[in-house]
């Protein structure tokens, strides 16, 4: 190496540290933004949900779409916004099978945009809405208000704590929930599904609303949705309890925030707009073009030979499975099991699972076609590993595993 590189190199190194030691003292700040994008891991995105939807929608397959709402929909729909004729709702029929899902803090949606998600739910789709800002339109023809606590990102919490109240799953926080709720509702055309409590008072956040032949669900804090509430604790068993009450029987589709600039989540912007990343983005560029100057020796290496990628998906699947179960006990197992094939049983035939008595017995007996000896066995097996005194062994899972195995198969003798 000539004496000059060496000195290039030096110099290089010397003013990297320099510039750089000062940075690396200070401590880094946790970006809470309110992006709700499923591509950013900050705490208020949507990645870690965007991951995990699909396993809460197993038996319905979830779309994602970059289209607005009155780009998804077929685009005849607009010339018959107006019409209330027979052929307007057979149109609504024929074309508008999906249900559809919108989370973000605020719903900008026109009242065009509107009109289509009611006449969504009015041909028999379920509209799920997750936000705090709900436009004055659906607000009127849904009969509800919202009131809007806190405004995601400002820093200004208005609380000491929130908390969360369902049939299933009480959850309190102390950050990044907005604690909005309704008032004003018509206790006659919606139903409550959850509340909201601070300051010792409890208020609706959660309800379902009729309409025509579908319904609105809508919650008023989409921050349940993010990768801060998801990973923290249990949290995430309230969010699944909010999902639970979206009907698994239609595609879901999921609308975006339209009017997010996607430029504010574009890397090199978050690069600029950090000061220790945007000096060494500067600094890149100046030692690249001095090394450029500087090296005019051309160097060439041999290209190396790349093997062929190798497809170890089943060794990575065998090493998982092995790992949760070292990880894990039988009973943990087990009741993980019970669990999803009782969710199994409410989506496919809509049977309550609340009582494994008799009347449960017989009605999924008879709505499986599965044979009497096999249910009543499975729910025996259900019963006793469900109970708390019990413990489990593998030689149990074994035999909770072959039994719903064999309920679930297609091939069982009715």
């Amino acid at each position: 190496m000539k004496k000059s590189s060496t000195i290039l190199i030096a110099v290089i190194i010397l003013t990297g540290l320099f510039l750089f030691l000062p940075f690396s003292q200070n401590p880094k700040k946790v970006d809470w933004r309110p992006i709700f994008s499923t591509k950013v891991k900050i705490p208020m995105g949507l990645y870690v949900f965007n991951k995990e939807i699909d396993k809460l929608f197993s038996t319905t397959p979830v779309e994602r779409t970059d289209k607005e709402i009155n780009s998804y929909f077929p685009l005849p729909y607009e010339a018959l916004i107006n019409d209330n004729s027979t052929s307007r709702r057979q149109y609504l029929m024929d074309n508008f099978k999906e249900s559809m899902m919108f989370i973000n803090p605020i719903c900008p949606w026109t009242d065009y945009e509107c009109a289509i998600a009611l006449d969504i739910a009015a041909a028999g789709n379920t509209v799920f809405i997750s936000a705090t800002g709900i436009p004055d339109s659906l607000q009127k023809a849904l009969n509800f208000n919202v009131e809007a606590y806190y405004e995601y990102g400002t820093g200004q919490y208005p609380f000491e704590e929130i908390t969360f109240t369902s049939k299933v799953k009480n959850v309190t926080e102390d950050k990044a929930v907005s604690g909005s709720y309704f008032y004003d509702l018509d206790s006659s055309h919606s139903q409550i599904l959850g509340y909201v409590a601070f300051n010792h008072e409890y208020h609706p956040n959660y309800i379902r609303v009729p309409y025509g032949d579908g319904q609105f669900l809508i919650h008023t804090d989409p921050a349940i949705f993010t990768n801060y509430f998801l990973l923290k604790d249990d949290h995430y068993k309230y969010t699944e309890y909010v999902l639970s009450c979206v009907p698994k029987s239609k595609k879901m589709v999921w609308i975006p925030f339209h009017n997010v600039n996607k430029e504010d989540v574009s890397p090199l912007k978050f690069i600029k707009s950090q000061p220790a990343l945007n000096t060494a983005w500067n600094l890149l560029l100046a030692f690249t073009i001095i090394f450029i100057l500087f090296n005019v020796r051309h160097t060439q290496k041999p290209i190396p030979i790349i093997p062929k990628n190798t497809n170890t998906s089943v060794e990575f699947i065998k090493t998982l499975s092995n790992l949760y179960l070292q990880e894990s006990t039988p009973n943990e197992i087990i009741l993980k099991k019970i669990t999803y094939f009782l969710e199994r049983i409410r989506s496919d035939y809509n049977i309550t699972t609340t009582t494994l008595d008799a009347h449960f017995i017989q009605s999924l007996h008879l709505k499986s076609g599965r044979s009497l000896d096999l249910v009543q066995d499975l729910v025996r097996m259900i019963k006793s590993f469900s109970d708390s005194h019990y413990k489990g062994s593998y030689e149990d899972l074994s035999k909770l595993n072959k039994t719903i195995e064999q309920f679930l198969s297609t091939n069982t003798n009715k």
